[in-house]
């Protein structure tokens, strides 16, 4: 998965860093958001008793089986509530975050610098757009080329206003069967990447197992698949209509066209319900096991972990597992799967550093 002569820098929102500087990464969070048009559209398929209330404990359980169903919840915007979670990153050891927020869901570039400033994390910005109903109108009239012409413009010149430089596509927002607008997306942002040269991260809709149709695509647009992340893969773990080892299998197949396999929504289990459809997510018991069986079979460069933050409930001050939880909980867990430290740091240091840059990255 090497390639050559590539600049081993990759672009924060405080400008460009060396690679190796990047220390554990987070590839796939959250640090603000707004997923309001979540609950508008998903609305329309649940009522909820919780909707317009705060975000307590004694609701806490209602939220955590309806995310979806509590307005307040899907909403980051607090930059000292952010500040203070991403310290207790730093304080785990944790170096940089990847911040896929698109424009479509919150994206806050001035706020993300604020973060990075304040706490010494490295912040990575995305550039991208959502699924089709979180998408604008404006994004919907436009056509492949324009769409990639506006990811191109704020990848050489700054998100909005800001002047604040994306490091990378993403997250892309599909579900399957994958709308028209959505593909019209997929293949800009394999446009922007061929002249841009970011890696490309993708959002596969948790109930689904549609990665290698996002494959074909990027594909068919020339894309080098090691420079796509499939985010919310490890979902499949979990799909009652499969075996667990049928699901590794699919992650296998995946990584063996050359993508990186995201299990980025880890802390996150149980019965999971979004109004419109219903599933299990995965114990992080069966991430492990599913990690240490990838691994085995020679695909630990291919594996990417994250908890994908982009609730309140999400966050150490709302009852959950934060931004650190891979660095701390999780990593005993993987050590119970025999995953020692350097598997570890495989994971949540080098992979993440060769995924954003596309070469080796000095140890």
């Amino acid at each position: 998965m090497e390639r050559g002569n590539v600049t081993a820098t990759v672009m924060t929102v405080l400008g460009p860093i060396s690679a190796a500087d990047l220390g554990v990464t987070l590839p796939h969070e959250h640090l603000f958001i707004d997923l309001l048009a979540y609950v508008d559209e998903l609305g329309k398929y649940q009522s909820s008793e919780i909707l317009d209330d705060p975000v307590e404990l004694r609701n806490l359980q209602a939220i955590r089986g309806n995310p979806y169903g509590n307005r307040l919840n899907c909403i980051l915007d607090d930059v000292d509530l952010a500040c203070r979670e991403v310290e207790l990153f730093r304080a785990a050891g944790g170096g940089t975050i990847v911040d896929v927020t698109n424009s479509d869901i919150g994206s806050n570039p001035i706020g993300l610098r604020d973060v990075a400033e304040q706490t010494g994390v490295n912040v990575v910005a995305g550039v991208g757009h959502y699924v089709n109903f979180a998408q604008g109108a404006k994004v919907r009239g436009m056509s492949v080329d324009q769409i990639a012409g506006g990811f191109l413009g704020e990848i050489e010149n700054g998100l909005g206003a800001s002047g604040i430089r994306p490091g990378i596509i993403g997250e892309i927002g599909t579900t399957w069967p994958l709308h028209p607008n959505e593909e019209k997306v997929l293949r800009a942002a394999a446009i922007a990447h061929r002249h841009s040269g970011l890696t490309i991260s993708v959002h596969v809709h948790p109930p689904t197992r549609s990665g290698h149709g996002v494959l074909d695509i990027l594909e068919d647009e020339g894309v080098d698949l090691r420079r796509v992340v499939l985010g919310h893969v490890d979902a499949a773990l979990a799909h009652s209509d499969i075996e667990f080892a049928e699901a590794v299998d699919y992650h296998r197949s995946l990584a063996q066209r050359g993508a990186f396999i995201e299990y980025d929504l880890c802390g996150n289990s149980g019965y999971f319900t979004d109004g419109a459809n219903a599933w299990w997510l995965p114990s992080d018991r069966e991430r492990c096991k599913a990690i240490a069986e990838l691994a085995s079979a020679g695909f630990l460069e291919s594996l990417l972990i994250s908890q994908d933050v982009g609730h309140k409930h999400y966050l150490t001050e709302y009852g959950g597992w934060g931004y650190s939880h891979v660095l701390t909980g999780f990593r005993a867990m993987l050590a119970d799967f025999g995953i020692d430290a350097n598997g570890h740091d495989q994971i949540t240091r080098r992979n993440p550093a060769r995924m954003l840059v596309g070469s080796r990255v000095p140890e």
